[in-house]
């Protein structure tokens, strides 16, 4: 689906800049890693390496 260049930036259509190859993947910061996506593909992307996936968090005490 084609990008509209028109849309504001926090449209969930609007263009961003997404990754080839993930970063916690082994990709890079570059320009030949780079690849125009819509926003709402970009986010929806996430981070899944399994280091950095968020922990649960511990509570010092019962609720």
């Amino acid at each position: 689906m084609q990008i509209d260049m028109t849309l504001p930036p926090n449209h969930r259509m609007s263009y961003t800049t997404g990754h080839r190859r993930a970063r916690s993947r082994g990709g890079v910061a570059s320009v030949a890693n780079a690849r125009p996506e819509h926003r709402k593909c970009n986010s929806g992307a996430g981070d899944d390496s399994p280091g950095r996936r968020t922990q649960a968090f511990r509570r010092s005490q019962e609720w």
